[in-house]
């Protein structure tokens, strides 16, 4: 009696390691397809990174925009300045809908 129910018990455990190795090559699947289609998120941040690094170089491309068509810069700000407000309202309301954290959650401060 005891023999059969370690038999029956190490045919189930069997059965739940087959089926957590399938889920694993699962998820494995589906986080290289979420990589590659957050890899150019990846991308801007590390030109981002780059900027931040060597400012000079903002300021030698922005001197060289405004030197090449002054009227068009005006348009360029007022553009660029409408998708970073619209971007910051984007991601309030995503972090008002669908927060990082739990509220309450230990933020490391």
């Amino acid at each position: 009696m005891i023999r059969e129910r370690l038999l029956a018990l190490r045919e189930r455990r069997a059965v739940l390691i087959a089926r957590a190795g399938e889920q694993r090559a699962g998820a494995a699947v589906l986080l290289s397809r979420v990589e590659r289609a957050t890899a150019w998120f990846e991308r801007a941040k590390s030109i981002g990174r780059t900027l931040r690094a060597n400012p000079l170089w903002v300021v030698g491309a922005v001197a060289l925009v405004v030197a090449a068509r002054p009227r068009r810069t005006l348009k360029l700000a007022a553009t660029a300045y409408s998708l970073w407000k619209g971007w910051q309202n984007l991601r309030a309301t995503l972090e008002r809908f669908a927060p990082s954290q739990p509220p309450g959650a230990y933020r490391g401060l």
